[in-house]
């Protein structure tokens, strides 16, 4: 009897083993609280986009709510979120765009000349000043200030209309 205890104990664990993995893939990972929330947005200094406003947050940050979106014209990804931000902007939602070190001079103009510009205002960060401070992984990349200019949510990634309906809203409704 203690013989076959012994044998079948391995086959317990590894059975444990595969269920605990089971488990986390079916419920999931918590998403990670991310080290830039509940501080202030950083206010660097941020270049002119040649024919657009310009988003520069070392003379100071929109009133009220706001997202903050970093792109560049040779980011794929941020061209397929693109006609998102444009709905966004149509809807009323305060937007402001940093377009992240860019390749060729004028490529950040001629993508917004060419897709549609969805902000407000925006800054160039040619040297990734912005990001660094940030913490930026890739672009594109979206930020929810609230209107004391503190960062309430951010998105790493593409956004889709799933993850603007249940993270980008409700930060924005709890940063009023």
């Amino acid at each position: 009897m203690s013989t076959r205890l012994i044998a079948f104990t391995p086959l317990a664990i590894l059975l444990a083993v595969i269920l605990a993995f089971l488990s986390l893939l079916v419920r999931g990972e918590p998403e990670a609280r991310d080290p830039m929330a509940g501080k202030p947005f950083p206010q660097v200094e941020l270049a002119a986009l040649n024919g657009y406003d310009r988003f520069n947050p070392a003379e100071g940050l929109p009133e009220g709510p706001a997202l903050v979106n970093i792109w560049a014209s040779w980011c794929t990804p941020c061209l397929a979120e693109h006609p998102l931000l444009m709905a966004l902007a149509e809807e009323g939602v305060p937007l402001y765009g940093i377009d992240y070190k860019e390749r060729e001079p004028g490529a950040g103009e001629a993508f917004l000349q060419r897709h549609g510009s969805p902000f407000a205002a925006v800054g160039a960060d040619p040297e990734g000043r912005m990001g660094l401070e940030l913490g930026v992984t890739g672009v594109p990349e979206t930020f929810v200030i609230d209107s004391n200019g503190v960062i309430i949510a951010r998105h790493a990634g593409p956004l889709t209309e799933e993850i603007i309906q249940n993270k980008l809203r409700p930060a924005l409704d709890s940063a009023l």
